[in-house]
């Protein structure tokens, strides 16, 4: 499929490429889930990230050492949980555009 940048979310787009060009080190901290990863997926190929200043966490508990942890453990996007949720998406799409489970529009190409 091809994924395409909802109208309403182009300036939100904008702004999180300007602060990710800026930025030292980008956090990707979505859920650990396929969905989770694949969101963290997109954002990083939408934002034109580069491997060596992204990282992937993932916590469990919103508590100062379950975060420190994560960070102390980064990891890189888990592509296979990311293809399974492609997959996944792609095979529940309409012939029609259509929207996925994490909001993002979806064109299915003919």
């Amino acid at each position: 499929p091809q994924y395409v940048v909802p109208t309403d979310k182009k300036k939100l787009v904008s702004e999180l490429k300007a602060e990710a060009k800026g930025a030292e080190q980008v956090w990707l901290a979505s859920d650990e889930d396929r969905e989770g990863e694949a969101i963290s997926w997109h954002l990083y190929e939408v934002l034109g990230l580069k491997p060596e200043n992204t990282k992937r966490i993932v916590f469990h508990e919103i508590t100062k050492s379950a975060i420190l942890h994560a960070i102390e453990t980064p990891r890189n996007i888990d592509i296979n949980l990311v293809n399974a949720c492609l997959l996944y998406t792609s095979d529940a799409a309409d012939e029609e555009d259509s929207v996925d489970r994490g909001g993002r529009r979806i064109i299915k190409k003919k």
